[in-house]
Parts: C-alpha cells; sequence; structure tokens
C-alpha cells in the first residue's frame, strides 16, 4: 500500500506472518509463516488428538489443551520433531509425535482414532519406528515414560528389549 513500509513476502496469498516473512500465510496465528513453521495448523490431525484424548483419558487435564498447547508438544528447543501420520483408506487414522536425536528416536506422543482399537495400531507405529530407526542408523527407540502397574502403559512391557532408567542407569529390564 502507499503508506507501507516493508515489501510483503508472499504478495500472491494474503496472509498475517511477520517473525520470519512479512504478510505470508500463517493457519495458525503464531507469526511465523506456514512455509517455516515447523507446525502449521492441521484440523483433521488436531482433531484426531482431540477425540483421542476424549476416549482414552476422558479425566486428564489434558482434554483442555488448545492447538497452542498441542503444538508446543513439537518444539522442544534444539531437537528436530517430526509427525508421521498413517492412514487407512485414504482416512487418517493415527500419529505420532517424534523427536530425532543424535542416536535415537523418542516416540514423544501417540494418538489414533477409536474405531481403529481393534488393529493393535499403537503397537504397529512402535514397530514401524523400530524399522525407521534401523533406516536412519539410529541405536534406540524411546517408547517414552512407563510408569508399572498402569494399564495405560502396559503395552510397552510388550517389548522384551527395553531398558529402563533405574537410579540413573539404563538397565535391561524384563518387564
Amino acid at each position: 500500500t502507499k503508506d507501507a513500509f516493508e515489501a510483503d513476502d508472499c504478495k500472491s496469498q494474503p496472509g498475517t506472518s511477520w517473525k520470519d516473512r512479512l504478510g505470508c500465510l500463517d493457519s495458525d496465528d503464531d507469526g511465523t509463516s506456514d512455509l517455516s513453521d515447523s507446525c502449521p495448523f492441521d484440523p483433521e490431525q488436531f482433531e484426531l488428538f482431540k477425540n483421542y484424548l476424549k476416549f482414552k483419558h476422558d479425566q486428564s487435564e489434558m482434554n483442555g489443551m488448545n492447538y497452542s498447547d498441542y503444538k508446543k508438544m513439537m518444539e522442544a528447543p534444539g531437537v528436530e520433531t517430526k509427525i508421521y501420520e498413517y492412514y487407512y483408506k485414504k482416512e487418517l487414522v493415527a500419529c505420532v509425535i517424534s523427536d530425532f536425536l543424535d542416536d535415537s528416536i523418542s516416540m514423544v506422543y501417540s494418538f489414533y482414532s477409536k474405531e481403529i482399537l481393534k488393529n493393535s495400531l499403537g503397537k504397529y507405529m512402535i514397530l514401524d519406528h523400530f524399522e525407521l530407526a534401523k533406516n536412519l542408523n539410529k541405536n534406540y527407540v524411546y517408547l517414552g515414560y512407563w510408569v508399572e502397574g498402569c494399564n495405560k502403559m502396559d503395552y510397552k512391557s510388550k517389548f522384551n528389549s527395553s531398558e529402563v532408567l533405574i537410579n540413573n542407569k539404563w538397565q535391561h529390564h524384563l518387564i
């Protein structure tokens, strides 16, 4: 415009970004353009996440999470984070938020559709990450926290090659 002081970086598509590029599409209104955003707003993915929380963790404080809270799960400083999506018949049925470290992949959080529960999708995603780690020459896949006696985390005990951190030391542990 006539009184503008800075050029618009995305003239063909209006937007509100201002952190990295001026005036580009910023679908989650965090100031970073979708072109540079590690986690641009994905309504289908976020809806799957919210539905998962409702059926799996109904009484959890996590049910109050908004998109900004969800996005923070993917923004650990100094860590490369990716979201892996899984489809069945062209429908998004699961996601895994994964951190990529020097020698390992850490499965930060996984969520999936209630309708596909009977297919052991959670276990499949773990096995898929084992294969991914192998292909990327990573030595370890971290399944995340395990709390002994917690039924919702019991699936982790089915992998007999687990190591558990006990007194700040990793130990092979048959769960």
